[in-house]
């Protein structure tokens, strides 16, 4: 199997020493995943001035949704977790493209929105958020983590098992 093509420069986090945000995905042990493409008529993220809105993303891994389901039903807490990470991941991908490469003009996260599709009788929405919220915690510490709201949901699209959106201010 051939190695996949790099990815496009607005795509892969500045390096050279330079970005705080880049180092501190190397420490973390993360890798971006390739950016998505909408499923349907949207755009994934809008700048305007030196605001940045993400749309909802998926837990996207490789081209596919990683985890469908109920979290609380066909998946566990730690899926739930599991998957809002990924959703979050796949937020800082299209980030990192609207920010020209360059993280470090992350000034913070204004706010986020994690969307779980939760069975009826589970009441841990807010947990599953978290994995969100850590991880861009983690990310862009010393920022803080982001006003956030935690929804849990009947269905989300492709019953995929959470949705990410998060908006941004820029340096």
């Amino acid at each position: 199997m051939a190695d996949p093509a790099p990815a496009p420069a607005g795509d892969r986090p500045r390096e050279a020493g330079g970005s705080r945000v880049a180092r501190r995905l190397a420490e973390l042990g993360i890798v971006l995943p390739r950016r998505s493409v909408p499923p349907a008529l949207y755009s994934p993220y809008q700048r305007a001035g030196r605001r940045v809105s993400v749309a909802g993303q998926p837990p996207y891994l490789d081209g596919a949704v990683r985890y469908r389901g109920k979290v609380g039903a066909e998946l566990s807490l730690d899926d739930g977790i599991d998957s809002a990470r990924l959703s979050a991941l796949n937020v800082l991908a299209h980030l990192l493209h609207a920010c020209e490469g360059d993280l470090d003009r992350v000034a913070c996260c204004v706010d986020m929105i994690v969307f779980v599709n939760a069975a009826p009788h589970f009441h841990d929405v807010h947990k599953v958020a978290d994995g969100a919220s850590a991880l861009l915690h983690q990310v862009f510490d010393p920022l803080g983590p982001p006003a956030r709201s935690s929804l849990g949901c009947a269905v989300l699209p492709m019953d995929i098992a959470t949705e990410v959106q998060a908006s941004f201010y820029l340096r």
